[in-house]
């Protein structure tokens, strides 16, 4: 009986010592651990690095990899903004002597100087006829009157542009350009004035632009 018991005791302890391999362990399986910290136990004769777990060794276990935290995706780039702005368009048309017609070189010269108001939100427009000092003053307030309203009916025309968007004014010869000498009337002088003869356009608008965001 007794030997019984002897042999019981010798056949438990290498089950119970070995139940965590490379470490001592009691009957109930836990490891015989080390006064000296945490997680440092009693290693077995046979102990190889691969036998540490998270209870004993720990500290000897391969770390995991950093898990690689995916760059953020770049924010999108901005929109552009959308303005509008108050602009202002001027044009200029210079008429024969008593003439008060819009020819095609005049119109031709308008074009290129409004091109921009093509696309723009008209607010007004503004027209002022002169004429240069020859002839009776009544007829030249007439002349023109009739210089600016033949531009006025242009730009109505040809760029769409309501009526009662345009005002037009008759300046006869005030606000000259240029002074001239002689009273007579004689092809030099009438050459001399020509920049007299002359209609100006002033336009109020606004426009719209896309400009980069901020």
């Amino acid at each position: 009986m007794l030997r019984a018991l002897v042999l019981g005791v010798g056949l438990a302890l290498p089950l119970s010592a070995f139940a965590m391999p490379g470490y001592w362990t009691n009957s109930d399986g836990q490891s015989w651990n080390s006064t000296y910290a945490t997680g440092h136990c009693w290693r077995t004769p046979g102990w190889q690095k691969g036998d540490a777990n998270a209870q004993c060794g720990a500290y000897l276990m391969p770390k995991p990899k950093p898990v690689a935290t995916p760059a953020p995706a770049p924010a999108p780039a901005p929109a552009p903004k959308i303005i509008t702005l108050n602009a202002v368009a001027s044009g200029k048309a210079y008429m024969a002597w008593n003439k008060a017609k819009v020819t095609p070189a005049q119109a031709a010269k308008l074009d290129r100087e409004l091109k921009s108001i093509k696309m723009a939100d008209i607010k007004d427009i503004k027209i002022t006829g002169y004429t240069d000092r020859t002839g009776p003053k009544a007829y030249n307030m007439k002349l023109s009157k009739e210089r600016a309203d033949n531009v006025a009916k242009y730009i109505e025309n040809h760029y769409n542009i309501p009526a009662d968007k345009i005002q037009t004014i008759g300046m006869g010869p005030a606000d000259p350009v240029v002074s001239c000498p002689g009273t007579k009337l004689t092809p030099q002088l009438i050459k001399c004035l020509a920049p007299n003869r002359r209609v100006t356009v002033e336009v109020d608008m606004k426009v719209t632009k896309t400009v980069p965001a901020n």
